[in-house]
């Protein structure tokens, strides 16, 4: 029997880490760069729709799309982090 109350438990520590993770690699005021959530909207979807479907079906599939799409989400942040930065050194 799975314990759905256990998993969504550990998906909330997935996105703690995840927000962690986030936190390691963008500077301040990133946020407040709408660009910026253009750039990672796509991944963090997907990574929700992973987490979601391991919360339901938690199998070695649908664990390692979540760790895929976690790795996307830190990468498309990274992206943002390049153009944010970009773009403030040509002002």
């Amino acid at each position: 029997m799975i314990d759905r109350d256990a998993l969504r438990e550990r998906g909330t520590l997935v996105c703690s880490r995840l927000n962690k993770a986030v936190e390691q690699v963008t500077p301040p005021g990133i946020g407040r760069w709408d660009r910026a959530w253009d750039i990672v909207a796509g991944a963090d979807a997907d990574f929700m729709v992973a987490l979601t479907a391991w919360e339901a079906d938690p199998c070695d599939a649908t664990r390692e799309l979540v760790k895929h799409t976690f790795a996307a989400v830190l990468d498309a942040w990274r992206r943002a982090v390049a153009e944010f930065n970009r773009e403030r050194a040509s002002r």
